[in-house]
């Protein structure tokens, strides 16, 4: 298997240029997104595809949407600008001095736009970079030749010929994604819109999406071989389609897949069979093209990274934390500044009793905009894995460091309980041990096809661990009942 792309390192600076979108997933965490209607009659007057051919459709509103007091309105340019200006001319605008994480300034930014979709609204996007750009010149910044914008589109504002207009003039410092949910099948069963057929129902949209990708693969060829896409708990059966889909159709060769890490996305023993005979041939499969495709569930960093389990992270490393979570500092739509996107107000179910308000770092206008230090640090102390609350089943996992969960989920789950406190989500068990039992096996084969290639080695350890999760997710299948076995596994 090739080795993943090298991202590029850096503060991510996330701006929410609004709140609403133009799509309704199945599996969003973003549960409490308005919809702009005069936004939606406006697009689909005037979409566009790239070879000229206008698109006219109807738009209706879906009746199970529910309401919201969620402003639908852009965020305000200047709101943008004072961001940029704090986090240019601060010495120290995340507290972080003297921290593990001091390297992060040396490295660069990259400007993360997130919606919605921030391809809704192109214009605010090109005049935000302007005056980025522009202030890295006056400002001589070290960060002048060592930052990027990042945009990911669910593809259909694209079809706004300013959206690609702005594209193509900022593409060689943007990195634009495409939402592509793997096979058409999967993706319109997950992705739909608001342009509807005679019928009035909501449709997937990858009848419009595909009228994009030659574009795409033309002006952005290199964010053109990388995808990924998100499983909910009962569309496994979709895994190996999905898959050759989008490297033999779509050329794509960075394939890469996850399940949604919400506790409210169910997954019974029969769906975790079905993946289970999925990956078995994605095994095969993958091999077979070793040379020429990435697979994200089957990555070596599972064992480069070492699987720990509560008690190992404890003793080893008690400042784990699976991701930047409070260092991705979000500017809101509305001014205020959070340490995650994902700890925006939209990601909120509607009617919630409580706020993420709360937790803000600050608002763009106060004279210190990230002057709430407490939050920071709580969020930052909180979110470390040992100190979360966790079921007990986590508690002596042997892989719970490699087991996917979001921190900004993790305070919600607790919130909803009545509990200032991160809670571990759990949905994704199954998963994670699956990912732990394929890519144990296509690593030990592959190493067994390459002899002279020492570079992925498979400790006895660590092949052990693989069988006895192997053995666990048989019995989960077979009686819907969770075990562990693995906490006799020898050093």
């Amino acid at each position: 298997m090739i080795k993943p792309e090298v991202p590029f390192e850096g503060i991510s600076l996330s701006i929410n240029t609004h709140n609403f979108c133009n799509h309704k997933c199945s599996y969003c965490y973003e549960r409490n997104r308005p919809v702009n209607l005069e936004w939606e009659y406006d697009f689909w007057n005037k979409a566009t595809t790239p070879d000229g051919k206008r698109l006219n459709h109807r738009v209706t509103m879906p009746t199970n949407w529910g309401s919201t007091n969620l402003d639908g309105n852009p965020i305000q340019l200047e709101y943008i600008k004072k961001f940029y200006d704090y986090m240019l001319k601060s010495e120290d605008p995340l507290h972080i001095l003297g921290t593990e994480d001091e390297w992060l300034y040396d490295k660069g930014a990259v400007l993360d736009f997130i919606g919605g979709d921030s391809m809704q609204y192109p214009e605010l996007l090109h005049q935000s970079l302007k005056y980025w750009a522009q202030q890295m010149i006056l400002l001589d910044h070290k960060w002048q030749g060592h930052w990027r914008a990042s945009v990911s589109s669910n593809g259909t504002t694209l079809l706004d010929p300013r959206a690609r207009e702005v594209a193509e003039y900022w593409k060689d410092v943007m990195s634009l994604g495409i939402s592509i949910d793997g096979c058409p099948e999967l993706h319109d069963s997950n992705r739909h819109t608001f342009a509807n057929q005679s019928n009035g129902e909501l449709q997937g949209s990858w009848q419009f999406i595909e009228k994009i990708i030659p574009w795409w693969q033309k002006h952005f060829p290199h964010n053109a071989q990388s995808s990924k896409w998100t499983l909910g708990g009962t569309n496994y059966h979709y895994i190996m389609q999905s898959v050759k889909f989008m490297y033999d159709v779509l050329g794509i060769k960075y394939i890469q897949f996850n399940r949604a890490m919400e506790d409210d996305i169910i997954t019974t023993p029969s769906d975790i069979e079905i993946a289970y005979e999925q990956f078995s041939e994605l095994v095969q499969w993958t091999l077979e093209r070793d040379d020429s495709v990435y697979i994200s569930p089957f990555s070596y960093h599972f064992f480069a990274k070492d699987v720990k389990s509560l008690n190992e992270c404890m003793v080893e490393d008690p400042n784990f934390r699976r991701c930047g979570y409070s260092n991705m500092p979000t500017l809101a739509h509305d001014g205020h500044i959070y340490t995650c996107f994902r700890l925006l107000p939209a990601h909120l179910e509607p009617g919630s009793t409580y706020n993420l308000q709360q937790f803000s770092a600050g608002h763009i206008n106060d004279l210190n905009p990230m002057g709430n230090k407490e939050n920071i640090l709580w969020l930052r102390e909180d979110s470390v894995l040992c100190n979360q609350l966790m079921p007990e089943k986590c508690k002596i996992c042997p892989i719970l460091s490699s087991c996917p969960s979001c921190a900004a989920g993790n305070l919600i789950k607790g919130l909803s309980v009545g509990k200032k406190k991160h809670m571990l989500t759990s949905s994704t068990c199954e998963w994670a041990k699956l990912q732990i039992i394929f890519a144990t096996k296509y690593w030990l084969l592959f190493n067994a096809k390459h002899p002279e290639n020492k570079d992925y080695p498979i400790t006895e350890k660590q092949a052990q661990l693989a069988e006895q999760l192997d053995r666990e997710i048989h019995h989960y299948i077979k009686t819907g009942e969770y075990i562990n076995l693995t906490n006799n596994i020898g050093d």
